[in-house]
């Protein structure tokens, strides 16, 4: 499995959104006209993506409280990190991180996120020599996405979530009208992950998090735009 490949689609994605405004108007001023509006709405993304950025933090307190919640089973930064050390010695193999998950009983798909932060926490100068190479984060990420696929997806109502954040992915995952509904939620995701220093690979399983937090409705659309871009 590679991350490179929705690489394409984030490039035409960039490539609408850079030409969404009216030709005729700006052509011969080389311009591109703002609303108002647009600004407020790009101050509102902006917002939740801040939010966005502090839920998706790598220490080992942020990934435990992820997991407590994900998991219905209280875990601690100790646990995070001694599995973390574990990762290291293990040159980062994903049976660590699948075993650790199991053993907690209650997981589904949304673990995926907080499973691929250890991985970068793991790979840290405080707990490894090393950072993984690229094929071991991808090794370790088809795995655990393996192992966790069959899985549930998160409950609706079965964690907290921001309201800005429940509110921007209600409203990006809503596609009524779209011929392929998964396939236009994850354009608008992965463009919005391009805006901000998120990996999608966290960051859209935190994205299935906020919509059974706060739309349940679209948690099925979240879900298969995660299992489209992470299982293709």
């Amino acid at each position: 499995m590679s991350y490179l490949r929705p690489i394409a689609a984030l490039a035409v994605v960039a490539l609408l959104v850079a030409g969404c405004g009216d030709d005729d108007d700006d052509a011969d001023t080389g311009t591109t006209t703002t609303t108002t509006s647009e600004t407020a709405d790009d101050a509102e993304l902006d917002a939740a993506l801040a939010d966005f950025w502090e839920v998706l933090d790598s220490t080992p307190e942020a990934i435990a409280e992820d997991v407590s919640a994900l998991a219905l089973t209280q875990v601690t930064a100790d646990q995070v990190r001694e599995v973390a050390r574990t990762l290291c010695d293990s040159t980062f193999h994903p049976d660590v991180t699948t075993s650790w998950l199991q053993s907690l009983i209650v997981t589904n798909v949304a673990m995926m996120g907080p499973a691929n932060r250890l991985l970068r926490y793991s790979g840290t100068p405080e707990v490894c020599p090393r950072a993984p190479t690229a094929a071991e984060r991808d090794f370790y990420a088809a795995e655990v996405y393996r192992v966790l696929e069959s899985s549930p997806a998160l409950p609706p109502g079965g964690t907290e979530v921001p309201a800005r954040v429940q509110a921007t992915v209600c409203e990006i995952l809503d596609t009524r009208g779209s011929d392929d509904a998964v396939g236009t939620a994850l354009e608008r995701l992965l463009e919005m992950a391009s805006r901000g220093p998120f990996d999608p690979a966290e960051f859209l399983p935190y994205v299935v998090e906020a919509a059974g937090a706060g739309c349940d409705q679209q948690l099925p659309t979240a879900v298969q735009a995660m299992e489209r871009y992470l299982g293709a």
